[in-house]
């Protein structure tokens, strides 16, 4: 079963604009990981906001991404442009068309 992530970043506002362009660079090698069914990414300049909408295969490719990134240190790099955690929300795919 499909299932959607919805991640929220919050960066600091002298770091929107390099977080928006890191953003567009690496998002390329998400949507050609393995079970990444699609991502969407969108920003909010007025409140320094991103909205990451992705849909995977499952869980587990989700996390075996995620477990990528941290052991690339992108995660890190993403920490230092944030003014707070990132927020997380998955949920189960019930329509698509």
């Amino acid at each position: 079963m499909s299932v959607i992530v919805l991640l929220t970043l919050k960066a600091k506002p002298d770091s929107y604009d390099e977080l928006g362009s890191l953003l567009k660079n690496i998002l390329i090698d998400t949507s050609v990981f393995e079970g990444c069914e699609g991502i969407y990414a969108c920003g909010d300049s007025e409140n320094h906001t991103f909205l990451l909408y992705e849909s995977w295969a499952s869980t587990e490719n989700q996390q075996e991404y995620m477990k990528w990134r941290q052991e690339r240190g992108d995660l890190n790099v993403l920490g230092t442009m944030l003014r707070e955690p990132p927020i997380f929300e998955t949920r189960d795919l019930i329509f698509s068309s």
